[in-house]
């Protein structure tokens, strides 16, 4: 799981204009493009899955409501942190870059903790 985040944020760093371009501009019709839709399904169905051997591991029930949420929560994290940090905006704020650098890791721990039940 952790190795498919840093991939994710790792994308986004190396190829700013490239993921500024597939979350930054509307999508093309589906319809018309679904090669490009089957990816982006197929993409979210790892993410899910991950999510699924993770929770049986842990010795929980994988419950496929809960695991799309989770699915949502870890996506919506990563590319909050993916487009913040790669915006002009973040500069204006001043931050630290010690912090900046954290910032990944603090993000995983979260996960790790949001996603076995803990605060």
């Amino acid at each position: 799981m952790e190795k498919m985040g840093r991939a994710y944020l790792d994308y986004a760093r190396d190829h700013p204009l490239e993921y500024r371009l597939m979350f930054g501009t509307p999508l093309p019709d589906a319809s018309e493009h679904p090669e490009m839709m089957h990816r982006a399904k197929h993409a979210f169905t790892l993410l899910c899955d991950a999510l699924s051997r993770k929770a049986t591991l842990q010795g929980r029930r994988c419950i496929e409501d809960e695991i799309v949420l989770d699915a949502l929560l870890v996506w919506s994290g990563l590319h909050g942190l993916a487009s913040i940090t790669s915006s002009s905006a973040i500069s204006a704020l001043g931050l630290d870059a010690r912090l900046l650098e954290a910032s990944h890791e603090h993000l995983f721990r979260g996960f790790s903790r949001a996603l076995a039940g803990g605060s």
